[in-house]
């Protein structure tokens, strides 16, 4: 957090000497800001190159160690519910569907992939269609 705060007051602080130096110029405000941003972000990306790397590695620390309580893992474990067997989709740690299994686990009952109440979908019937009339001359 230290690094944070010091590598952001750095570069504010770059900024405002840019901004009054560039607005010395007699150049509208807005465009005094302008240039002073692109020259402090120069000036910030080549001068405070160790600040900035100090920044990065808080970050690193601070997700490399999610913060776990009990309430959380038991709320984790209420809503996940039990979860289905069948390989993990990658990178999320949550297990896939197996193919062929319905919800609960079992088999598929003949008669095609299951819907999410546990009974097959069916498919829509093909209805015959009948050839429209030819239109009559007058």
């Amino acid at each position: 957090m230290k690094a944070t705060i010091l590598y952001t007051l750095a570069r504010l602080g770059v900024f405002v000497v840019l901004f009054l130096v560039v607005s010395l110029t007699h150049l509208s405000v807005y465009l005094s800001a302008a240039i002073a941003a692109v020259l402090a972000l120069l000036v910030s990306y080549i001068f405070f190159g160790r600040l900035r790397r100090g920044v990065a590695e808080s970050i690193v620390r601070r997700r490399a160690a999610p913060e776990r309580d009990e309430d959380a893992d038991l709320e984790d474990s209420v809503l996940d519910g039990p979860a289905i067997a069948g390989p993990a989709i990658a990178g999320t740690g949550l297990a896939a569907p197996s193919v062929g299994t319905v919800p609960s686990g079992g088999p598929v009952p003949s008669g095609g992939p299951v819907l999410n109440g546990g009974t097959p979908a069916q498919a829509p019937r093909p209805t015959a269609r009948r050839a429209a009339p030819p239109a009559e001359d007058d």
